[in-house]
C-alpha cells in the first residue's frame, strides 16, 4: 500500500504536531518555534517592495524590551510581525474553550510585543535603521495553525483584551494605525503572493479588508482566497514552489 503524500502532509501538520507536544512540550516548543520563525523570516524576505527588514536581535541591540520578531519597512508603511508557533488545541468551539485555550494567551502576548515595538518606532528608537519613524504602522501575528474567529471583534473583546494591560488598551490600537491582524501560516503565504502579484503594501490590503464587515467577508483565509481567484491568475511563487516540489519529490 502506498500512502498518498498529501495525506502524510496533512497529518504532519496536525497529528504529529499534537503528538510531539504531548511527548515533550518544552523541547518541541522551543525547536519548532525557532524553525517556524526562520520560515516566516524567509517568507517576508521575498516581499518585492520592502525597503529593509530588521530581525529581533537587531531590534534588541537598539532597545532591550519585549519586541516583535521582524520589522519590515515599505514606502508607505512599516510592518511589524510576531511569530507564534501555536494552533487552537481545544476540542470544542465554545466561548469558554476559546477564552481558555493556550493560543489565546499567546495572542495577547503577541499584541503586547507589537505594541512595544510600535511605541519604540514612534519614540525614534530605530531611527538609525529605518527611513521615517512617522510612517503608518501595521502589525501581524503569524501563527502555525488556524485560530477560530481570530480577527473578529468578539475574539478580541471576549478572549484577548482581558489579558492586556489598561495602559495598552487605553488608546488601542495606537501606536499602530490599524488593528493588528492574526494570520495562520498559509494565510501569510497567500498574503505575500497577493502583495507581490498586485504590487500592494500590507497597509493597503489590511485597510481594504477592515472596511468590510467581518460577518460578510470572514477571516483572512476566506478573504484572501477570493482575491486570489478574482485578481491573481498566476499563483506561482518560486520560493514556495521549490520547497513544495522538493517535499513531494516533483520534478
Amino acid at each position: 500500500m502506498v500512502v498518498h503524500p498529501y495525506l502524510i502532509f496533512h497529518h504532519a501538520q496536525n497529528g504529529l504536531y499534537r503528538l510531539c507536544q504531548e511527548l515533550d512540550l518544552e523541547l518541541f516548543g522551543n525547536e519548532f518555534g525557532a524553525s517556524f520563525e526562520r520560515y516566516v523570516g524567509n517568507l517576508l524576505s521575498h516581499l518585492n517592495n520592502q525597503i529593509t527588514i530588521i530581525l529581533e536581535n537587531q531590534l534588541l541591540l537598539a532597545h532591550r524590551s519585549k519586541v516583535c520578531d521582524f520589522l519590515v519597512e515599505f514606502e508607505d508603511c512599516i510592518l511589524l510581525c510576531e511569530c507564534k508557533a501555536t494552533q487552537y488545541s481545544a476540542k470544542l468551539y465554545t466561548e469558554n474553550a476559546i477564552a481558555g485555550d493556550n493560543s489565546t494567551n499567546k495572542m495577547a502576548d503577541a499584541f503586547e510585543q507589537l505594541y512595544i515595538s510600535a511605541r519604540n518606532i514612534r519614540d525614534g528608537v530605530y531611527s538609525k535603521s529605518i527611513s521615517n519613524s512617522n510612517k503608518p504602522i501595521v502589525g501581524i501575528v503569524a501563527t502555525y495553525g488556524n485560530l477560530p474567529f481570530a480577527n473578529s471583534n468578539w475574539y478580541f473583546q471576549h478572549a484577548i483584551s482581558n489579558r492586556m494591560s489598561q495602559e495598552i488598551l487605553k488608546d488601542w490600537p495606537w501606536p499602530m494605525d490599524v488593528f493588528p491582524q492574526i494570520l495562520h501560516i498559509q494565510g501569510l503565504e497567500e498574503l505575500v503572493i497577493v502583495m507581490n502579484k498586485l504590487n500592494q503594501s500590507p497597509l493597503e490590503l489590511i485597510r481594504e479588508k477592515l472596511k468590510k464587515e467581518y460577518s460578510q467577508v470572514g477571516d483572512w483565509s476566506q478573504y484572501i482566497s477570493v482575491i486570489l481567484n478574482k485578481k491573481v491568475h498566476n499563483w506561482d511563487f518560486p520560493f514556495l514552489d521549490d520547497s513544495t516540489n522538493q517535499f513531494f519529490g516533483d520534478d
